[in-house]
């Protein structure tokens, strides 16, 4: 595949994970609402002798919240990154590790899908077809091996003998 066609399948990913997120995180905010909203109630209730119960629900929406802020974070990014994939003006790769690495933070939101986009963003963003693309050669080949000039120039000694077996 050509450094363009990975650029166009990380951008389409990367949409489909942001919609993906964005319901999560949906799902979380709406969470953190109740939960916060039965906690305050409780907070304010008179009746309510123990403190222990609305505390801990303040807890656990503070951390759905830090939950839901990530998510945030994670369908924004992925939303930009494959805007910026898929048009004219490529992003840079700063840009490219960091959504990947909110991707990897977002693990709650969206999954192992979340990794698993984290992880081919980060190939893409530091291996060669990255390097070819961040260049400006988005349209060409990348080549494969050293080519045969790169062989003549060592020393034959060096080479391996074709004909010798190595029978372990």
């Amino acid at each position: 595949m050509k450094p363009k066609d990975h650029a166009n399948l990380l951008g389409i990913f990367a949409w489909i994970m942001s919609g993906w997120q964005l319901l999560l995180t949906l799902f979380f905010g709406l969470y953190v609402l109740i939960m916060g909203g039965v906690a305050a109630g409780m907070f304010l209730d008179p009746k309510v002798n123990d403190p222990g119960g609305p505390i801990i629900m303040g807890v656990m929406a503070t951390i759905f919240g830090v939950f839901t802020l990530i998510g945030l974070a994670g369908s924004v990014s992925n939303f930009l990154l494959g805007k910026r994939l898929r048009s004219e003006f490529p992003p840079t790769k700063r840009f490219v590790i960091t959504a990947c690495i909110i991707n990897f933070a977002s693990f709650c939101t969206g999954g192992i899908f979340a990794a698993a986009l984290g992880g081919y963003g980060l190939w893409f963003a530091t291996s060669d077809i990255g390097k070819a693309f961040f260049s400006g050669y988005g349209d060409a080949e990348v080549p494969r091996g050293l080519p045969d000039e790169a062989y003549s120039t060592y020393d034959p000694s060096y080479a391996r003998d074709p004909n010798r077996v190595d029978w372990r």
